[in-house]
């Protein structure tokens, strides 16, 4: 195998049993031939920044900001790595390289971007996509609604009219693109168009294509994404972690949904790791490695094209392609299997399309897919030492068509899918403005086939969503009642004496400014009727209907004595100007 890639020599005194785990794996990867797209061999010297010291330093926060002494070299560190990630992706407004791990990347951009609950268009796990985007175990499907695009049956590539329909349909608050096992190349400007026809933020995830966008073999997502996650770990050749490039606008909000929001301190040896990594990624040789990839990967395709393997989508234009196996009778685990014992690591991928029975395989619901269902020749049978013996994989239950059962109370929708023999899981609940509460508001997946005793995960409705109640202090009191029957609540007015509040402004409100409350709700609107004990005004020289729609307006009760003149203006009153009243106290005019 060569020179070791390390000596290890404290770790075989300290640990001989963990050393020779690690001699063991070296052996393997230096002997096999490796061929999972997400996996790569880093550099000698990235494996020394990644076993370095700067794994001893806690450094929270970012550089000049952390919450820890003794950070100094650590922001130098950092910062480099900031600076070679803007080189290597110009156009890039802000750049945050503390993210543990991609799918760590994508969940604070969908923190940054979305509330819980709100509807996520991006790619079917089934047809290449990446858990992270919302699959129903995953964090994004628990918090999100997800709808999902997929890739055209027949050509089994992305459909971007299929993919704009879809969007305008649903209306998603952010659109994810990108894939983990797409081979084709993906066209960030027709999905950033989409994205601004429906009004959607758009997350371009590259983790797999970064080093083949660094070369210049792929589009870049930069000009046209508001935020772009990758891991370091791929096609970029560095160290295992996330990163996320984003606009500015989005920074501080980025940054702080990293930290505090979903994680403590960077790893530091890490960032430094990604560091060296980039730097490597700037050079030329690395984009001719990158080059290489692309060839190579081609070639490997044709190949196996002109050996009677069929290619999903007829080809690559990255660093990957798929192979379906099941014309051959066999599944991706039987042949994974098969292909690592003569020394090939490759990966499985679900199927970019509904499985169809093929000869040497059964739909069995019964016996789970990819399992073997029977032996021919049967169990027990007597055979010669090289006999041939066929395994017939089940594919599971036969695939049905997907009812549509959004609108249906959850035991309707339980009944409709029974009969299609499909399970039901429901998810959670979402707030649905168009589905009344307590029926299904969405369900994945939305037609399509499904293999008999599969579930459809569906969400329920909580009705239309929250308002927020505005902040109505010091409002007059025909505002406050606006603004309330705007926001789709209703206002319910009292009246109190304040001596702090003018009349007919509000003092308080329940509830506060700033809560959320179902629309509908009544808003308590306490509105002033003034000081309970005030100096009475002068209403002499008025005449007899202004000063008694004045004292009316002050709160108190007019009594008009008419004197035997007729001028009809006031000429005294009881009691007199600057006398301490109540509301409600009785003022008398003499109108002469």
């Amino acid at each position: 195998m060569g020179a070791r890639i390390s000596e290890h020599a404290f770790l075989s005194r300290v640990d001989p049993e963990l050393d020779e785990i690690i001699r063991a794996e070296e052996e393997r990867q230096a002997t096999q031939v490796i061929l999972i797209a997400s996996e790569n061999t880093v550099s000698r010297a990235v494996l020394e920044a990644m076993g370095s010291v700067l794994t001893n330093k806690y450094a929270e926060g970012y550089p000049g900001r952390r919450y820890y002494a003794g950070c100094e070299n650590v922001d130098r560190a950092e910062r480099l790595a900031q600076e070679r990630a803007r080189a290597l992706f110009p156009g890039a407004e802000h750049v945050n390289v503390q993210p543990h791990s991609g799918s760590q990347a994508n969940q604070a951009v969908l923190l940054s971007a979305c509330k819980p609950g709100d509807r996520v268009l991006s790619m079917s796990l089934d047809m290449g996509g990446h858990l992270s985007h919302g699959h129903p175990k995953n964090i994004a499907g628990m918090l999100y609604e997800i709808v999902s695009y997929g890739v055209d049956r027949e050509t089994e590539r992305l459909d971007y009219d299929e993919i704009a329909r879809i969007a305008e349909k649903a209306r998603p608050k952010l659109i994810i693109c990108g894939a983990s096992a797409y081979p084709r190349t993906i066209d960030f400007e027709r999905f950033a168009a989409i994205a601004r026809e429906v009004g959607a933020l758009l997350l371009a995830d590259i983790a797999h294509i970064a080093g083949l966008v660094v070369a210049g073999l792929h589009p870049s997502p930069i000009p046209h994404a508001d935020f772009v996650t990758t891991t370091t770990h791929k096609t970029l050749r560095g160290p295992r972690g996330g990163m996320i490039l984003c606009r500015e606008k989005f920074a501080k909000d980025i940054d702080a949904k990293i930290l505090p929001g979903i994680q403590g301190g960077p790893l530091c040896h890490q960032v430094a790791a990604r560091a060296v990594a980039f730097k490597e990624a700037l050079s030329a040789s690395f984009r001719h490695y990158q080059a290489r990839i692309v060839e190579n990967a081609k070639a490997l395709a044709e190949e196996l094209a002109a050996r009677g393997f069929r290619i999903v989508s007829g080809g690559t234009d990255n660093h990957l392609f798929l192979v379906d196996v099941r014309p051959r009778g066999l599944n991706g685990k039987i042949a994974e299997r098969a292909l690592e014992r003569l020394g090939f690591v490759v990966r499985v991928a679900e199927g970019a399309y509904a499985p169809v029975a093929r000869e040497g395989e059964r739909f069995e619901p019964a016996v789970p897919p990819g399992a073997v269902l029977r032996l021919e020749p049967g169990p027990g049978t007597e055979l010669e030492p090289g006999s041939r013996v066929v395994l017939v994989p089940s594919l599971g239950g036969r695939p049905v068509p997907v009812p549509d059962v959004v609108g249906l109370t959850p035991q309707e929708a339980r009944e409709a899918l029974a009969r299609s023999r499909l399970e039901l899981a429901v998810a959670g609940r979402i707030y649905d403005e168009r589905v009344p509460a307590g029926r299904v508001a969405a369900q994945r997946p939305t037609g399509g086939r499904l293999p008999q005793g599969e579930p459809v995960v569906v969400r329920i409705s909580k009705g239309p969503p929250p308002v927020q109640v505005p902040d109505l202090v010091g409002r007059s009191r025909d505002e406050a009642v606006s603004e309330l029957r705007a926001a789709g609540l209703e206002p319910r007015v009292v009246e109190r004496f304040s001596d702090a509040v003018d009349r007919g402004y509000v003092i308080s409100q329940t509830p506060p400014a700033g809560s959320e409350a179902p629309k509908g709700s009544v808003v308590r609107v306490v509105v002033s009727k003034g000081p309970q004990r005030f100096p009475v005004p002068s209403y002499i020289g008025m005449s007899e209907d202004a000063a008694v729609a004045a004292i009316r307006a002050d709160g108190l009760v007019p009594n008009v004595v008419n004197l035997p003149t007729v001028t009809g203006n006031v000429v005294s009153q009881e009691p007199v100007p600057g006398t301490t009243v109540r509301a409600g106290d009785t003022v008398t005019v003499y109108v002469a």
